[in-house]
């Protein structure tokens, strides 16, 4: 009922009284029920299960984007935030904390607002180096910050590979940490990493995952940065999502149509070229030879 990366023989046992004083055991389908309250354990590792969901999705399928940067929020447990940034430490993560003014409308039951401001108290985890991003691994699984692209997984096709040809979203950190954040901690920068910006008033983490998108064209690109990963050499020729290269120009299929393909530039925003389905077709076989 509840997945927790990284455990295993793991068991829960919750016990309420009677009324004659005498100890029952829940039924487990009533462990999680929202009437009850939740276990300490509970409210760190559901959140930290939640994390690592939304990383995944945000990693996965990125032809859609052209900018390799996603950002989403997420409701977060205070005190999942602070397991984490403990379990990564200090050493190989940038953390600190800061105060800011936030304008905001107050809403009362006579119809009036009222504009007022409110102190919040954010926390920032920076996840900048390669060592950081071991440990993130090690608290919420080893598959965080990378992901195959291509098509989702539907009804007919219910499982999706990582494909020779295809592009791979990865974060690829440095070694050590960019000078100007140990300047000052909160500078934005613009390498691979993943910002966790917390703020406790509304119990709710913002999360920026800036990555890579490198061409599979071996799978050892995909198996050196993940060891369970499963590389497929895919349908010969063209589909959605394959990479080419073409006039010294790397190409990303986004269409299909008759025998016409929608190519588009990955090395120049928003050019796209109509190519022959047969011409693509060899290209996309020959890619990487």
């Amino acid at each position: 009922m509840v997945h927790i990366t990284g455990a295993s023989n793991l068991f829960f046992a919750r016990y309420g009284f009677s009324e004659k004083d005498k100890l029952f055991q829940f039924p487990s389908s009533l462990y999680f029920a929202i009437q009850y309250i939740y276990p300490f354990s509970f409210r760190i590792f559901s959140s930290l299960n939640m994390l690592a969901l939304n990383l995944k999705k945000s990693l996965f399928h990125t032809p859609e984007s052209q900018e390799p940067k996603k950002v989403f929020r997420v409701s977060f447990s205070a005190e999942a935030f602070h397991y984490m940034s403990l379990r990564i430490g200090i050493l190989s993560s940038v953390q600190t904390t800061v105060q800011r003014c936030q304008r905001i409308v107050k809403y009362y039951d006579t119809l009036k607002t009222e504009s007022g401001s409110r102190v919040n108290n954010l926390a920032y985890l920076r996840i900048l180096t390669s060592s950081a991003l071991n440990s993130l691994r090690s608290v919420i699984g080893f598959g965080i910050g990378i992901g195959a692209a291509g098509v989702r997984p539907s009804k007919a096709r219910p499982l999706q590979y990582c494909t020779i040809g295809s592009l791979l979203s990865s974060v690829e950190c440095p070694t050590d940490i960019p000078a100007e954040i140990l300047r000052k901690p909160t500078t934005r920068v613009e390498c691979n990493g993943i910002d966790f910006i917390y703020t406790h008033e509304t119990q709710t983490l913002m999360c920026t995952v800036r990555f890579s998108k490198i061409p599979v064209v071996t799978a050892d690109v995909a198996t050196s940065r993940i060891a369970a990963a499963l590389v497929s050499a895919g349908a010969g020729g063209a589909y959605v999502g394959a990479c080419f290269h073409y006039r010294e120009e790397m190409f990303e299929v986004v269409a299909i149509h008759e025998q016409l393909c929608r190519c588009l530039s990955l090395e120049h925003d928003n050019k796209t070229m109509d190519l022959n389905l047969d011409l693509v077709n060899n290209l996309v076989n020959s890619f990487g030879t």
